[in-house]
């Protein structure tokens, strides 16, 4: 048996080593987090940091959806500039029932599951009521999602007006209807 100055040596050698190990394992998880959240930002598409080709890009996707296919190409650019693209797995729940409505999304591959209340408000990104379906992804999907002040400032509506979903140029003066 060693002495008791012996054991109390040790005892703190002990502590040290474990406080160190402690320290490079939090070390290591923060620098893993940094890298996930820029490598996320970048995937995401932040606006700011977007191309004329990625903006050209995301402008053709939306162009080959059937409800877009009567807004004013302004508007679709409007979208391709201020939206954030993101590329989500399966399973991602976009926003849960009774969540306040803070952004748009609109689909560009994959699918979505719905699962929706007796009571519908398609405009709750615009009057901050709450949404009345939780939405997950079904399957990998991109989506193009546009925040509350970027949405309201596309359509013409400001914090005080209600939705006004007839305001020009927002829609292309054409008779075609949505096919």
């Amino acid at each position: 048996m060693r002495p008791d100055g012996q054991q109390g040596a040790a005892a703190d050698v002990l502590v040290v080593v474990v406080v160190v190990v402690v320290v490079v394992v939090l070390v290591v998880v923060l620098v893993v987090v940094v890298l996930v959240v820029l490598v996320v930002y970048r995937v995401a598409g932040i606006p700011t940091e977007r191309s004329r080709e990625d903006v050209d890009l995301i402008l053709a996707r939306l162009q080959n959806l059937r409800a877009f296919g009567r807004f004013h190409p302004c508007v679709l650019q409007q979208i391709c500039l201020w939206g954030f693209y993101e590329c989500l797995e399966r399973g991602i729940t976009l926003y849960r029932q009774g969540d306040i409505g803070t952004s748009w999304y609109t689909v560009l591959s994959g699918s979505l599951d719905v699962k929706v209340s007796q009571t519908t408000n398609h405009q709750s990104v615009l009057d901050n009521a709450p949404r009345h379906a939780t939405i997950v992804t079904r399957e990998s999907s991109e989506l193009l999602r546009l925040g509350q002040k970027d949405f309201r400032s596309l359509w013409g509506v400001s914090d005080s007006d209600r939705p006004s979903w007839h305001r020009q140029p927002l829609l292309a003066s054409t008779e075609t209807p949505i096919k």
